[in-house]
């Protein structure tokens, strides 16, 4: 969600954004270390995800839905990356 916030609203960047999305990188690579047999699924998590982040970044926005697209637009290494 806050990199969907991040894209469509640059306007708005903050440091707790970016602190934000690092944060969660960093969880899920521990959860990843925890249970690596999850990385082979990466793929098949990452709609479903996208789905929900979508409709809570129109939620904390108050941009409609049909801002953002209706698939993921990122890859398992732009979620993952820097």
């Amino acid at each position: 969600m806050q990199m969907l916030k991040w894209d469509h609203q640059q306007d708005r960047r903050c440091r707790s954004w970016a602190l934000t999305i690092k944060n969660q990188r960093e969880e899920v690579d521990d959860v990843l270390d925890d249970s690596p047999s999850l990385v082979s699924r990466l793929d098949e998590f990452l709609p479903k995800a996208y789905r929900k982040a979508r409709l809570r970044a129109a939620a904390e926005t108050g941009l409609p839905e049909a801002t953002f697209p209706a698939t993921c637009p990122y890859d398992i290494e732009q979620v993952m990356g820097d």
